[in-house]
């Protein structure tokens, strides 16, 4: 697919602890299509995503500001019915945020991932919980950095039945618990192992062997990255993930490494 996008806002700060941010993103969503799979596909996933978000922002100390968020997004799908076209969904998020000289750094934030019946339009309502997060603790004077990530959020998708030549327009609720260890080495080099778990536990079931059966699909995975400093503020170097998926659909598992270049920039 090709997914263009453009995005702004602006940040008010109304006293020396309170703020307020307000922002807007467009993006465009096109899949290739080069087989009648692919048409299915593309018919079932091209669309237009447009949101709103406003944000207040308390300080509670210096280092640690209070978040509350309310986020509107449109999803017009290209085809298709066109009174159900748009997807009219909300997030709703509050958390926190850490200024890189606290104990912990980065954000956490939760909240709630709503898609009211009333304007789901072609795909299945769902309220349920959402995560956004990245954190990291330095320990033993930041020569070790212990990371964690976490995501929970839904996520469009076509689904193709197995037992029918056919695709339905689907979603999924899409978890990601990520832990990291990032240490120093000589000459300038950097390592970092991770682990970490995904789930995909689609919406809408699929017709499997006659039978309708709602996929669900576990990721565990763990490798290592090498990198080297370039400069104050540039990394590069080489990363080794190794991913295993099991399925309740038979036929989707695997099992295999993956290899790659890494290039980090920190400000």
């Amino acid at each position: 697919r090709t997914e263009d996008w453009l995005n702004g806002g602006v940040q008010y700060q109304l006293t020396t602890i309170f703020g307020l941010d307000f922002a807007a993103e467009e993006r465009r969503f096109r899949y290739l299509a080069e087989t009648p799979e692919d048409e299915r596909i593309k018919a079932l996933l091209d669309r237009d995503s447009l949101s709103y978000q406003a944000r207040f922002r308390y300080a509670l100390t210096p280092l640690t500001t209070l978040l509350v968020s309310a986020e509107v997004i449109d999803d017009t799908f290209r085809f298709g019915d066109p009174a159900r076209a748009t997807t009219k969904s909300y997030r709703y998020l509050a958390g926190f945020d850490f200024g890189q000289k606290a104990i912990i750094n980065g954000s956490f934030l939760a909240g709630v991932r709503d898609i009211p019946a009333s304007s789901a339009g072609t795909v299945t309502p769902y309220t349920g919980p959402a995560l956004r997060g990245a954190l990291v603790v330095p320990l033993l004077e930041q020569r070790l950095r212990l990371g964690a990530n976490f995501t929970r959020d839904v996520y469009y998708s076509a689904s193709a039945s197995l037992a029918e030549d056919e695709a339905v327009r689907n979603t999924y609720v899409y978890g990601l618990w990520q832990l990291s260890l990032e240490f120093d080495l000589p000459l300038r080099f950097i390592g970092r192992v991770i682990g970490g778990w995904q789930n995909a536990d689609y919406q809408s079931p699929i017709l499997f062997e006659g039978t309708e059966t709602l996929r669900k699909d576990r990721v565990r995975s763990y490798g290592f990255t090498l990198l080297r400093r370039l400069g104050r503020h540039a990394r590069f170097g080489l990363t080794a993930l190794h991913t295993t998926r099991s399925s309740n659909i038979p036929g989707l598992d695997y099992s295999r490494w993956r290899y790659g270049l890494s290039g980090e920039f920190a400000p």
